[in-house]
């Protein structure tokens, strides 16, 4: 089951925030290899919690992102908009202090908000 409503989805997409849409399926059906390989879009990119010879818990999957951070050393290059704009710093500080002020708090249950935090600290 798809955790927004027709309605809900309708009044987010037109506040211009970022929001998830996620459903939780049963592992045996669907891969998360396999979801990614059959999807659509520029940029598609998989991204799993998985530990060194353990399973994952956690998959993210998507396509079109609205913003792309690139680091290079100290090096960041940030594509949102069609500008690239280009700083110094930890890529990391800046994930954490700029991409989460884009999401819609209000549509994250407390579990993806737990997943959200993990992840601005560790990925890209």
């Amino acid at each position: 089951m798809l955790n927004l409503s027709r309605e809900k989805f309708a009044e987010l997409k037109d506040k211009k925030v970022v929001f998830p849409i996620y459903v939780e399926i049963n592992g045996d059906e669907l891969t998360p290899v396999s979801i990614f390989y059959n999807l659509k879009g520029k940029n598609r990119f998989l991204l799993e919690s998985a530990e060194s010879g353990k399973e994952g818990r956690y998959s993210f999957i998507g396509s079109g992102p609205y913003l792309k951070v690139k680091s290079y050393g100290n090096l960041i290059e940030i594509e949102k908009e069609q500008r690239t704009i280009k700083q110094h710093g930890k890529v990391l500080d800046y994930i954490k202090e700029n991409i989460e002020q884009d999401y819609d708090k209000t549509t994250l249950s407390c579990r993806l908000q737990a997943v959200h935090l993990v992840m601005q600290g560790m990925i890209l």
